[in-house]
């Protein structure tokens, strides 16, 4: 009778896996390019995106000394690959990072719990998930934490049923409204892949 329970829980437990993730609403961002810096293109995990306007790349030897410390502390820990300031407000930032290597229960635990998990000490007064889907991503998962001060806004983008990545963009609250449709223009410009430009020089 506990085997049938137990077989029946996990049964419940995967139909509810499979309806959060095949009935995820397609969510849509306006992309206004002229908010926008010049597309990235990431060959470590194939992927293109847009920074905001005035957010700029810090020195690609600092972005590894970093990674290589947290890697030290915690090998299964994201891997950094690139750290944005902005240069306008300068107490504004953006980090994408390599998920690929952490173990996806070890994600899908802290998403179950993200509230805590994410909301160490009670630092923030708000922490809000959404799920979705848009472009080529199958599932996104989105996290909003703010307080009176600051906001974090923490996307992980799936692979499939796997994290492949995730983006953070920490910026003051005060110019959260401001900064809004930079931050909405740029989630909406991650896509899959890149296309890569020749120009051809004139004879």
């Amino acid at each position: 009778m506990k085997r049938l329970r137990y077989t029946a829980s996990i049964i419940v437990y995967l139909i509810m896996i499979l309806c959060l993730n095949s009935c995820l609403e397609t969510k849509h961002f306006e992309v206004d390019e002229s908010l926008l810096e010049e597309q990235i293109n990431d060959n470590d995990i194939q992927i293109s995106y847009r920074m905001p306007s005035g957010f700029k790349p810090i020195k690609k030897s600092m972005v590894d000394s970093i990674a290589s410390v947290e890697l030290q502390h915690d090998p299964f820990a994201a891997k950094i690959l690139a750290i944005y300031v902005d240069t306008l407000l300068r107490n504004a930032s953006a980090v994408v990072s390599d998920m690929r290597n952490i173990p996806a229960e070890r994600t899908e635990n802290k998403l179950d719990f993200y509230f805590t998990e994410f909301n160490p000490n009670n630092y923030w007064d708000k922490v809000e998930i959404s799920r979705y889907k848009f472009n080529q991503f199958p599932k996104v998962v989105q996290l909003d934490m703010y307080n009176s001060n600051r906001r974090l806004i923490k996307l992980f983008f799936y692979d499939e049923n796997k994290v492949k990545f995730s983006v953070d963009y920490v910026l003051p609250e005060e110019y959260y409204l401001d900064i809004k449709p930079f931050i909405e223009s740029s989630i909406g410009s991650f896509n899959e892949g890149y296309t890569i430009v020749i120009e051809q020089t004139k004879q």
